[in-house]
């Protein structure tokens, strides 16, 4: 999967401009929060501006050119979603490693050895921080459509 791939599948779950009082990122553009990014304006973020954060902040850091699918976008989604030290430690759980350790090598070669286990532990993982989270109430649904859709 190509970040460009990711960038547009991701802008279908993130979509446009929100501002939800209930939400802790606050306003929030293409996934892209003011919580997260306070020296941007987020209303009038460009679709340009949000794919080269993330290609810094969540792509890159979670070496997801490197990761075969459907984990690849998977980890990227929850880095996205849920931050990427949620995502690394989410992925060295799954793949059966401390998961207080870094995004290295050595998961990278424990990924190869079983893409469908860890990717389905990865989803089950991610569905239990979701659950919780102090705002998973309101939330949660939306969350848990987001992990089903992973594929």
């Amino acid at each position: 999967m190509t970040l460009d791939d990711a960038f547009t599948r991701l802008l279908t779950t993130e979509g446009g401009y929100v501002n939800d009082p209930a939400d802790p990122g606050g306003e929030t553009k293409f996934g892209i929060s003011k919580a997260a990014f306070p020296n941007f304006q987020i209303a009038t973020l460009t679709e340009d501006q949000a794919k080269t954060i993330y290609a810094e902040r969540y792509w890159a850091p979670m070496r997801c050119s490197e990761l075969p699918d459907p984990i690849a976008y998977a980890v990227f989604d929850a880095a996205v979603n849920q931050g990427v030290a949620k995502a690394t430690f989410m992925l060295r759980f799954a793949a059966r490693l401390d998961p207080q350790g870094p995004l290295d090598d050595s998961v990278l070669a424990r990924i190869q050895g079983d893409v469908p286990g860890i990717f389905e532990r990865f989803r089950v993982e991610r569905l239990y921080r979701y659950a919780l989270s102090k705002n998973f109430e309101r939330f949660g649904r939306g969350w848990i459509r987001r992990v089903l859709r992973l594929s």
